[in-house]
């Protein structure tokens, strides 16, 4: 079973039945994060963009050894086949090369956000590769970064590493 969470899903949420599950953080650089929230919510907070909770949240679940792993976006966009395998290797279950790609379109369970966030994901059929993200971010959302960065650099010293594709 998989369940995909983001911290705002949590609060008030006993999380006694994590410690009895494989965990999983995805994360993100906070800047690129921001560079995309930004284009729907102008002025977000901590509790938007979750980055604060998640690291509290990871620090949580290791107290419990049950974080099984941390995959930074980046790192997995470089190469996701080699992430993919890694993070299969740590949950104990077999890779399959379905997993690199998907039908094209909106999906039954993508719920009531999907218009604002899942465009580019509608229209894709597999992972891009990493680009970085360029831009400005306004006033609020710069303040929002420099607070959110420490707790991505932390979560991001244990992600899983990409190889370089050979």
């Amino acid at each position: 079973v998989f369940f995909k969470q983001m911290t705002h899903h949590l609060p008030g949420l006993s999380r006694e039945f994590m410690g009895k599950m494989a965990n999983v953080l995805l994360i993100r650089d906070p800047y690129e994060l921001l560079l995309s929230y930004t284009k729907v919510v102008e002025a977000p907070v901590m509790a938007d963009i979750g980055m604060a909770d998640q690291y509290e949240l990871g620090q949580e679940l290791k107290v419990l050894g049950c974080l099984t792993a941390v995959i930074d976006a980046r790192e997995l966009l470089k190469n996701p086949e080699y992430v993919l395998r890694l993070l299969c290797e740590q949950l104990g279950i077999t890779f399959d090369s379905a997993m690199l790609s998907w039908p094209a379109g909106p999906k039954p369970y993508d719920g009531s956000w999907a218009p604002y966030w899942y465009s580019g994901v509608h229209q894709s059929t597999g992972f891009k590769p990493y680009q970085k993200r360029e831009g400005t971010l306004n006033p609020i959302a710069q303040k929002l970064y420099e607070e959110a960065r420490p707790f991505y650099e932390a979560l991001k010293t244990e992600a899983l590493k990409a190889q370089p594709i050979t």
